[in-house]
């Protein structure tokens, strides 16, 4: 196959909770593949470099120097930008198809100035819902027979999507302004919450609170945009205070 240059920055990428070291060596040997950078493991599994360095032999210093962290959180502490991966989809996890919209979501990611995260879960269970909570945007692949992969199949077609995005022409870029990155979001959340709740809207209703996460959780906001809806909450306050 043909060596050719990787893109300037490449994505971090974070295996959580993964219980099979074999896939994780063969993770490492794709990180290699597409010359990344950084190889997050979040809670592996115990002795989990016994299998990986099995699959992983030509890549064993990639292993060795793969950062093991207790929690997610603790992966994504500097990433505004977040890309979790899964094979469910429903109303409590809204995921786009893979082939049709990470190559339009890159730029948009690439444009906000963050840092990018490839989020993969594990092998029993993907994802969990607090994981895809820290995700600014979701991706599924939508396949025509056996739907579950194997998690470094899966790594592979991500990150030749990926790839493919680089290795095409440049899109038109627009200027836009920074995304508000997830504590941002989580504050204008709890501003929603409180102010919503003192004016007697039924905040305890758990149709309103997954709402709330979905919009504030998985839409891409704007900087420009969290703020205007901050000044909507203190006007909300205002009216309440000038009416009392």
């Amino acid at each position: 196959m043909t060596n050719r240059s990787p893109p300037g920055e490449t994505p971090r990428l974070i295996l959580t909770r993964p219980r099979i070291g074999e896939n994780i060596g063969f993770v490492a040997r794709l990180h290699a593949n597409f010359s990344l950078t950084e190889l997050y493991i979040v809670d592996p599994m115990e002795d989990w470099k016994i299998g990986a360095y099995r699959t992983g032999s030509m890549c064993r210093a990639r292993l060795d120097e793969a950062r093991i962290l207790p929690d997610l959180d603790a992966a994504l502490e500097d990433c505004t930008q977040v890309f979790g991966f899964t094979a469910r989809s429903g109303s409590d996890r809204l995921a786009l198809d893979l082939h049709e919209h990470l190559v339009t979501a890159l730029p948009l990611a690439e444009e906000s100035r963050g840092r990018l995260a490839f989020v993969f879960g594990n092998e029993e269970s993907g994802l969990s819902q607090e994981e895809t909570a820290r995700c600014t945007r979701l991706f599924r692949l939508s396949l025509p027979g056996l739907t579950s992969l194997n998690l470094s199949h899966a790594v592979g077609i991500v990150l030749s999507e990926w790839l493919r995005h680089h290795r095409a022409p440049p899109a038109p870029r627009h200027r836009r302004h920074p995304l508000q990155d997830h504590a941002g979001r989580q504050r204008l959340a709890a501003a929603a919450r409180e102010r919503l709740g003192g004016l007697g809207f039924a905040v305890d209703d758990p149709h309103f609170d997954g709402m709330l996460r979905r919009l504030v959780e998985s839409a891409e906001i704007e900087t420009r945009d969290a703020r205007i809806l901050h000044k909507i909450l203190k006007h909300l306050d205002w009216l309440q205070s000038r009416d009392s």
